[in-house]
């Protein structure tokens, strides 16, 4: 999915032109895998799985440490991982499939599918394509509206239902923004053309024919199920295991759970531009056209090369955004790139046609492993000479932005009031808050001293309330470890009753901002 900012720092390769054989580029299969190894540990990751992929065969494909820290079973190359957003590009790969069939087009408006969908504005309703969905150009800020989806009780059609009230950024079609509710309303498109659950389609029109046998589309599918890796999270340096998440009613945007053994497949068939692998090469057996294959691979959004950008990575002149691919270049070759973040695993899909290379990283924790792995490899592949330290690099980066946190807080404490109470007795902050976007949150009393809070259409979203200074409270919500600590903030009406409710958990995937909770009276 979509999770961590660290996803946000790649988007790699690709360009339309059909290459038969790759610019020369050597590895030692044992130096690589050391190096990997060195990696792993040098990051803290229980597991680490990688598949490279050059001139159609898969030249590498290991798994190394474990896939689960409390019992421990060795990761290989057919170990499944959460690839989270990675998925995207098969929603699409679906679509185009209709589109090839004549049974949708990429300009198409979304109601010609779906009649029911609403924006936020009446004119982009009636406007707003396929295309405008699958390249993030709806208006909103990057991962708008994610907490209607994310461990609630909706449904993919409440979901994108409940979105329609979410206030855009930007103007329609302006900018991007990453929006994995897009993606779901796509989904959704593509059921309703197909007659067919995505699941089913994905499965059967997708995964069956390329030799992807172990990819599950769904959690529920775990059980019973040998050979994958648990989720891993380190709040306070600590690494633990957390529960997987079930992600069925968002599944177009990021519900595949996959192994680098299957994940090379479906490189080899980007790479062959929808043609099957092992298919004749003079009468290819194709799932999608080299025409549709093309439309994925084109800029649709550009995203702005910041000076800091430009800094850290002085061959990339331009950053954009297909259908369902990241696009940017990179040592003078076009990348072609979708990462992949789930809670407590990251991963990246990565090819560059121009050599016809390409390489998977699938990890089992919320470390930037996959980050340094790929960008590693990308080197490899680009044959940069005096390649950079990227382990080094991004530690560096990090340490510089934990302490640009620590002085944060430090003001955030010096600043904090400790000789205030709250304006309210306890009993009086209680009772239920309504914001129509995302639902109910309910605050009660707990004995005669805690006050608890429970946003009920989310699952673990819930904790105690502890006073910080006035009318407001921190809280931690309990069934989320990945989450730091956040705030909640009665506002008192006139009549001297908590009439709202304002929740702030400061992280890069969830804005809990967005709504404003109500008293229901």
């Amino acid at each position: 999915m979509r999770k961590y900012l660290f996803i946000t720092l790649l988007s790699f390769l690709l360009s339309s032109a059909s290459y038969t054989q790759s610019v020369p580029f050597s590895f030692n299969t044992d130096s690589l895998s050391l190096k990997l190894e060195e990696l792993r540990k040098e990051w803290n990751s229980p597991g680490l799985a990688v598949a490279l992929i050059r001139n159609d065969s898969v030249v590498f494909a290991r798994g190394f440490g474990v896939t689960d820290i409390d019992n421990p079973q060795p990761v290989d190359a057919n170990t499944l991982f959460a690839v989270a957003s990675n998925t995207k590009s098969f929603t699409v790969a679906a679509i185009a499939m209709m589109v090839d069939s004549g049974l949708m087009a990429w300009d198409d408006p979304v109601r010609k599918y779906l009649p029911w969908y609403e924006s936020y504005d009446p004119w982009v309703t009636q406007n707003i394509t396929l295309r405008d969905l699958l390249s993030h150009r709806t208006g909103h800020v990057t991962f708008s509206g994610d907490l209607i989806w994310s461990n609630t009780i909706y449904s993919r059609r409440e979901v994108v239902e409940r979105a329609r009230l979410l206030k855009p950024h930007h103007g329609f079609r302006a900018g991007y923004g990453y929006s994995n509710i897009n993606f779901i309303a796509a989904g959704l498109a593509l059921e309703s053309v197909s007659s067919t659950k995505w699941e089913d389609f994905i499965t059967h029109r997708i995964l069956k024919p390329a030799g992807m046998l172990r990819t599950l589309t769904s959690v529920t599918q775990i059980p019973g199920t040998t050979n994958v890796a648990s989720c891993h999270t380190a709040p306070d340096g600590k690494m633990m295991v957390i529960p997987w998440q079930n992600w069925d009613n968002m599944a177009p945007a990021g519900a595949l759970i996959s192994s680098v053994n299957d994940m090379a497949q479906w490189v080899r068939l980007q790479l062959r531009h929808g043609a099957l692998p092992d298919s004749s090469s003079e009468h290819p057996s194709r799932l999608w056209s080299e025409k549709v294959q093309n439309e994925m691979w084109q800029p649709n959004i550009m995203n702005p090369v910041s000076i800091s950008a430009m800094a850290n990575n002085p061959t990339t002149h331009f950053r954009g955004y297909g259908l369902g691919w990241s696009l940017y270049d990179y040592q003078g070759v076009k990348l072609v790139n979708h990462g992949g973040g789930y809670d407590g695993m990251l991963s990246t899909t990565t090819f560059i046609p121009e050599k016809n290379c390409g390489f998977v990283v699938l990890t089992n924790c919320n470390e930037p492993l996959y980050y340094v792995v790929s960008q590693t490899l990308q080197d490899l592949i680009c044959n940069v000479q005096n390649p950079r330290d990227w382990s080094g690099f991004l530690k560096t980066r990090i340490a510089k932005a934990k302490e640009f946190s620590r002085n944060e807080h430090e003001e955030i404490l010096k600043s904090r009031n400790k000789n205030t109470k709250p304006t309210l007795t306890l009993e009086e902050y209680t009772g239920t808050f309504h914001d129509e976007i995302y639902g109910d949150v309910e605050v009660t009393l707990s004995g005669k001293e805690t006050l608890r809070i429970d946003m009920k259409p989310t699952s673990g979203f819930t904790s105690n309330l502890t006073h910080w200074e006035y009318n407001t409270f921190t809280l931690k919500l309990e069934g989320y470890p990945s989450l730091p600590e956040g705030k909640v903030n009665f506002t008192i009406g006139m009549d001297g009753i908590a009439s709202e409710l304002l929740i702030d958990v400061p992280n890069p995937d969830f804005d809990f901002t967005e709504f404003k909770f109500l008293r229901v009276k």
